[in-house]
């Protein structure tokens, strides 16, 4: 009986490891897919540029704190809304994000006008010229973007896999130590 116990708790702790490592990975791949597909189409797609304005700009504070209460970083940004016109007069509204300080927006009167970029296929997808974290060349949104969540993803594979490997073997030493109890 003592052994079917711990059999059940390893293949138990093997399908929930393996249920958390896929989480990961998929979170990894697909986490704000939208924001990146639509960078990359910002970098490769042509565009169009007119004039905008910014109708909201909010600064926002996202403080971490460790497990102690201590606070371990501030991360300080801008969430701004703006608008646009197409050439059929159509208004188009969209928001984007700001992440660091920037004494020179925060102090404009709203609105006020910008240079608006947006895809000529595709006139929901914009950026604010000169504003905003937006990648400025293929190279630079390959390392912002992808480069990171790869080697964070080989990472967590080596790891992982070295872990279910070594799980597995220990399932099969004790399903081994079994069989030849009883033999």
């Amino acid at each position: 009986m003592k052994y079917y116990n711990s059999k059940n708790i390893q293949l138990t702790k093997i399908i929930f490891i393996f249920i958390l490592f896929i989480s990961l990975v998929l979170w990894l791949l697909f986490d704000n897919e939208r924001i990146i597909v639509s960078e990359f189409k910002m970098l490769t797609e042509e565009k169009v540029l007119v004039s905008g304005e910014v109708v909201s700009f909010e600064m926002y504070e996202d403080i971490n704190e460790r497990y102690d209460h201590k606070v371990v970083d501030i991360e300080v940004g801008y969430v701004f809304c703006y608008n646009y016109k197409l050439p059929n007069g159509a208004l188009i509204k969209s928001c984007g994000v700001y992440e660091g300080e920037s004494e020179e927006y925060r102090f404009y009167k709203l609105p006020f006008t910008v240079e608006v970029e947006y895809l000529l296929e595709d006139p929901e997808v914009s950026r604010v010229r000169n504003l905003g974290n937006e990648s400025r060349s293929l190279l630079e949104w390959l390392r912002r973007r992808i480069l990171t969540k790869l080697i964070l993803l080989c990472v967590l594979s080596v790891v992982g896999f070295s872990y279910f490997n070594s799980i597995i073997k220990e399932y099969r030493k004790l399903k081994d130590e079994s069989t030849d109890k009883f033999l």
